[in-house]
């Protein structure tokens, strides 16, 4: 219903404006902030840390660092455990 963001209260329109940025990738701003996510998780998987990561939509995040986080390594267990709200 984005006729109703209008009436809404100035931060939640200016959330509602940061999600769509992200979400059509505006400004390269998806793939940017994907980057800095996987800076972060790319020394905790190699340390072979479990992670935790909670995603806002199916699929959005986790195959997409599975597939650039962390090389394919023969007997080597995913560390990587994802729960979309």
């Amino acid at each position: 219903m984005p006729f109703i963001i209008p009436l809404l209260p100035k931060p939640i329109r200016m959330t509602a404006r940061e999600t769509r940025r992200y979400f059509q990738n505006n400004q390269n701003i998806g793939c940017e902030i994907r980057e800095l996510l996987k800076q972060v998780l790319r020394p905790l998987l190699a340390a072979n840390d479990k992670v935790f990561l909670i995603e806002h939509s199916p699929g959005s995040v986790q195959p997409c660092l599975q597939r650039n986080l962390q090389p394919s390594v023969p007997g080597r267990r995913q560390r990587l455990l994802a729960c979309r709200i």
